[in-house]
């Protein structure tokens, strides 16, 4: 007579389980929607990182150089982080250096995410 109530519900549940009344057996975790749901952890981590990974690189790459940002800084995701992924040395300055491997570090890390994915979508599907 109290009507739906989330409150009310979690104290009667609550009562219930300290009473002894509550008979409700828990969900095994062995199924089909507990593996997919494993994997759907992971893949959300995943996209998760690799999206960061992308705003990383191209946050140091709007910030680089002038020369750097027009060989480097692609529209197309993929253009840009091959092209990352693909670096040897910038320069010789000690900031060139150390952009040249962050950059190529990052790039890698999409790389290896995007294949991540790949993986965790196909066990999603079969």
């Amino acid at each position: 007579s109290r009507g739906k109530s989330d409150p009310t519900d979690a104290e009667n549940a609550a009562r219930a389980v300290l009473s002894g009344r509550a008979t409700a057996i828990p969900k095994k975790q062995s199924g089909a929607a507990e593996a997919m749901r494993a994997v759907s952890v992971a893949r959300r981590s995943a996209v998760k990182a690799k999206t960061q990974a992308i705003n990383q690189l191209r946050g140091l790459l709007v910030s680089a150089p002038q020369e750097i940002r027009d060989r480097l800084l692609k529209t197309k995701t993929a253009e840009c982080v091959e092209g990352c992924a693909r670096l040897r040395s910038l320069g010789k300055t000690p900031i060139l250096q150390t952009l040249t491997a962050t950059l190529r570090i990052l790039a890698k890390r999409w790389l290896a995410l995007a294949e991540e994915l790949r993986e965790l979508d196909s066990m999603l599907e079969n």
